[in-house]
């Protein structure tokens, strides 16, 4: 692993490592000797720079946050419509799993249970996601209250269905071999949208 990767800084190298060992073998699975020795550093390099693994998955979780969030207020700021504000913030999130699966996969899946501290820094990164999103599901429903409860059931069902073919991935690829290029992820945000937006019935309808 060092040989590919010898050219980045020891931090790349071990952010770049620990992302993918997270991501095919878990949190938990995975040691910081294993990710020092494939990374071609000491653990005092791991210690120097994140402090501990949970300070590597931290760092994860915040760097593909802030690329999500880029995303969002740039949206935010932008004079579309609330309707093209989530059909372009959707196309963009899927863009962004999809060039980067592996992160995206630590980020979605990855809760260690016995780490209370994560799940409170990931619910933290979603309230920041939250702030941005909540204004354009307000404008959406014209004026109506979107109380916390209506925006924790939304919320997470959009975050299902923009991840739901990158979880079942290594299954579905087998089924339908070749599909997954630019096209496809182009395609399969138009129909996210769609049906976040209208539901089945009503995309049918339309």
């Amino acid at each position: 692993m060092a040989g590919k990767n010898n050219t980045l800084k020891p931090k790349e190298r071990i952010l770049e490592v620990a992302v993918k060992l997270f991501a095919e073998k878990g949190y938990a699975d995975t040691g910081v000797r294993e990710i020092a020795r494939k990374a071609g550093v000491n653990l005092a390099m791991i210690s120097y720079y994140f402090g501990s693994k949970l300070g590597i998955l931290k760092e994860i979780i915040s760097e593909f946050s802030e690329k999500s969030l880029e995303i969002l207020n740039a949206l935010k700021e932008s004079a579309l419509s609330p309707e093209d504000k989530i059909r372009q913030g959707i196309a963009a999130i899927i863009d962004l799993i999809h060039h980067d699966e592996k992160m995206a996969t630590i980020v979605f899946k990855e809760v260690p249970y016995r780490v209370p501290e994560i799940a409170r820094f990931k619910s933290k990164r979603l309230s920041q996601i939250r702030e941005v999103v909540e204004p354009a599901l307000k404008r959406l429903f014209k004026g109506e209250d979107v109380d916390s409860l209506r925006y924790e059931i939304i919320g997470p069902v959009l975050i299902s269905m923009i991840y739901s073919h990158f979880l079942f991935k290594p299954v579905l690829s087998d089924d339908f071999p070749g599909k997954a290029g630019e096209l496809f992820y182009q395609s399969y945000a138009r129909e996210i949208a769609e049906l976040f937006l209208y539901g089945v019935i009503g995309k049918i309808k339309k």
